[in-house]
């Protein structure tokens, strides 16, 4: 592209970019029916499937005008009087660097869409285009079948996007017990921009798209008349069959077009709901990740680097004695003691005999080696005391009782959103993030690792915005809005 057209790019990146590429999409459509050579503000204005004053579209086309991609001209084709000319009425066209900015930006999102992503941009295009549909008594031929073909390329592209993305979730999720950071981030990644972008999108038009389709089901005799009207533009002669042979078949088709489309957006087995089912599995499959890299953090050592050490150690060792030694006391493994002392008087007990019921063996309580002496020589064997560990978990039981308990008077007892609730520690935010998890898993109701918190997911709608739940020093993560209730477990249940 040469550079002088580098700058007229620029409106991509203007806040009102809908906007001027809808009005350079509507006059580029205009060159292409050659029915009339330029447009007027008010054709222009009735042409945009989009809700704007004619006052913003004039905006728009000043801005592209500066650009040099539109380019206007005086009309004189309404003035009749001296006053009526200094109302300055203009007519638009798109000029030869308007069409090729045009042509760059699809080409551009061509490449965007081949790699299977969801474009929140295009339902507000089938919205858009739907709505046309839903007046296609004022629409001609032509333009009803302008409106039809893009609407099923604009679906096409949109349900490809999709069943990439769900492929895309299902292969990671498929490989969590191989977790790593690097994963797990590109994960989320994913999840967030799906959350951020396309379900936020789907939420604020499923119901307008829902309801267009309905509207145009709740006439059949209107939607046949539509599919007929845009089969007629596409009959070709044929040497074996009939005009209304081909034009039979060729409405059958738009006909299975058509019913894809609707059906894709309604219905509990359509493919939006399977997008639904598979948006809640990732919030689980992340949840559950996130709980693992912060306990990963918390515990550096893993059995991988343990037993790469103990091989270094092995790798080292001088000899087979050595490395014996070394197993040893690595995994505690010698003989049992009982077992390879001899009786004292050999024929006082049966073999036959119950060690329950036989004497106790004369075994010291410290090291020994049968045949050599009495008492061997080695250090003694220590007795394990395990108060110091039992002392340990009681803190640990004590302590995680009293955040529970500290959690449940810091959250609202009523239902609440997520991004209601106050900012947590990261201690609170486990407990939360535990029982959160559980109720995701099982559909309802979780609870925290000691029982006695109980969280219930009351909305899991599939529309919910997303929140942000500020975790300690900065931290922060993203979740549809849920709305849950919390409580101790057994009280008012």
């Amino acid at each position: 592209m040469e550079s002088g057209s580098i700058r007229a790019v620029a409106y991509a990146n203007y806040p009102n970019v809908a906007l001027h590429r809808a009005v350079m999409r509507v006059l580029i459509d205009n060159r292409a029916r050659g029915a009339k050579l330029r447009l007027s503000l008010t054709e222009i204005t009735a042409r945009l499937a989009l809700d704007v004053t004619p006052e913003q579209v004039a905006g728009s086309l000043r801005e592209l005008e500066e650009l040099k991609v539109v380019d206007s001209m005086q009309s004189f084709e309404r003035v009749r009087t001296a006053a009526e000319l200094r109302h300055n009425h203009f007519s638009y066209d798109a000029t030869g660097l308007g069409e090729r900015i045009e042509q760059f930006f699809d080409e551009l999102g061509g490449l965007v869409e081949a790699v299977g992503s969801l474009d929140a941009n295009r339902l507000a295009r089938i919205r858009a285009l739907l709505a046309q549909l839903v007046r296609h008594a004022e629409l001609s031929p032509h333009e009803l079948q302008s409106t039809f073909t893009e609407l099923h390329a604009q679906f096409e592209d949109l349900r490809a996007g999709a069943a990439q993305f769900m492929r895309e979730l299902s292969a990671t999720m498929a490989s969590n017990d191989a977790i790593d950071e690097a994963t797990f981030a590109d994960y989320k990644r994913k999840v967030a921009d799906y959350l951020s972008g396309f379900w936020r999108e789907l939420g604020q038009h499923a119901d307008a798209i829902g309801a267009h389709v309905a509207a145009l089901h709740a006439d059949p005799e209107g939607e046949a008349a539509m599919l007929r009207t845009v089969a007629s533009l596409a009959v070709a002669p044929h040497p074996t069959l009939t005009e209304e042979e081909i034009l039979a078949r060729r409405i059958a088709i738009l006909r299975r077009q058509w019913a894809e489309i609707s059906t894709w957006f309604g219905g509990r087995d359509s493919q939006l709901h399977s997008l639904d089912t598979h948006l809640h599995a990732a919030i689980d499959w992340i949840l559950r990740g996130v709980r693992r890299l912060r306990e990963r953090r918390v515990q550096r050592v893993n059995r991988s680097s343990e037993y790469r050490a103990l091989a270094a150690l092995f790798a080292a060792a001088p000899d087979e004695e050595t490395c014996h030694a070394i197993h040893a006391a690595a995994f505690g493994l010698h003989g049992v003691r009982h077992l390879s002392v001899p009786e004292l008087d050999p024929d006082s007990v049966s073999p036959g005999e119950s060690w329950w019921d036989a004497p106790f063996a004369p075994v010291q309580g410290f090291l020994r080696r049968p045949g050599r002496g009495e008492v061997a020589v080695g250090r003694m064997a220590p007795i394990a005391d395990s108060r110091e560990a039992h002392a340990m978990a009681l803190d640990e039981e004590l302590r995680r009782r009293a955040l529970v308990s500290e959690l449940l008077d810091r959250l609202p007892s009523e239902p609440a959103r997520l991004s209601a609730l106050p900012v947590l520690d990261e201690s609170s935010f486990d407990v939360l993030l535990d029982a959160l998890g559980m109720a995701m898993s099982t559909g309802s109701v979780g609870y925290s690792d000691d029982g006695t918190l109980q969280l219930t997911v009351l909305d899991m709608g599939e529309a919910l915005p997303v929140a942000a739940v500020r975790i300690g020093d900065g931290g922060v993560l993203e979740s549809p809005d849920l709305l849950i209730q919390v409580g101790r477990a057994g009280v008012g249940s």
